[in-house]
């Protein structure tokens, strides 16, 4: 999948919750996009949360909550100046003015349907801007937001996976393949092992991939070839659209 996104639902009811989750992984897939989605029943605990989930692109938010309703989650989140996009779920149309207050990307009717849930997210998707897409890690207790383009390697070592970027490295316990999910097109494997950022390639060489910060890579024989052909192929594109 070429695209990450991260989604939180919040709903006081269970079946809502289960059927909203089901419709995000059928879009995921047919938008080759990993979806990854957490849900809260509670608004309290929902926003006890969010300071310290940095990943959260967007919330979608029932209105009708005991306690908390979703526009009020929403006011707070704005208060806050949290950069979240979200998303309405009512069975009630006279809600969609206080939407617009609160900046709301969309405004969904029960029963809500695939298709304009997946016009969210496809309208989501586009409105980001490629050099600003990004991945957040959690090392040492502590959340990083890493730039993908400043994310120049992943390399596994032992059991832990080296991130390194333009500005710092980091260790984190995940599998290479799992944090691929959340990469792009720019983005290739040369090894079993390692990943890299085709922005940052110098050159390949028989048995590594020379990077511009003058670290070395291991290049399999079998891929050397296809390494060769997209490394030629990306930065041809990129002088095309410039």
């Amino acid at each position: 999948m070429s695209q990450y996104l991260s989604v939180v639902i919040v709903d006081d009811d269970p079946i809502q919750l289960v059927y909203m989750e089901s419709l995000l992984q059928e879009i995921g897939q047919q938008l080759k996009v990993a979806i990854k989605v957490d849900q809260y029943t509670h608004g309290k605990a929902f926003l006890f949360d969010l300071e310290d989930r940095l990943d959260w692109q967007i919330a979608f938010l029932d209105i009708e909550m005991p306690e908390l309703n979703g526009m009020e989650v929403a006011r707070i989140i704005r208060e806050k100046d949290l950069q979240l996009s979200l998303v309405f779920a009512t069975g009630f149309a006279e809600y969609a003015i206080e939407g617009y207050e609160v900046k709301a990307l969309a405004y969904l009717l029960k029963p809500i349907k695939i298709e304009k849930v997946k016009r969210v997210i496809e309208s989501f998707l586009q409105s980001q801007p490629e050099e600003e897409k990004s991945v957040v890690i959690e090392t040492e207790g502590t959340q990083v937001r890493i730039l993908l383009n400043e994310l120049i390697y992943l390399e596994v070592k032992q059991r832990e996976l080296e991130i390194v970027t333009t500005n710092a490295s980091y260790l984190i316990r995940q599998p290479l393949s799992t944090f691929q999910n959340q990469l792009d097109h720019r983005f290739i494997q040369t090894h079993r092992s390692c990943v890299v950022n085709l922005d940052f390639v110098s050159h390949i060489l028989k048995q590594d991939v020379l990077l511009l910060n003058g670290d070395k890579v291991p290049l399999s024989r079998r891929q050397a070839k296809t390494i060769q052909t997209a490394f030629i192929d990306y930065h041809k594109q990129k002088v095309t659209l410039q």
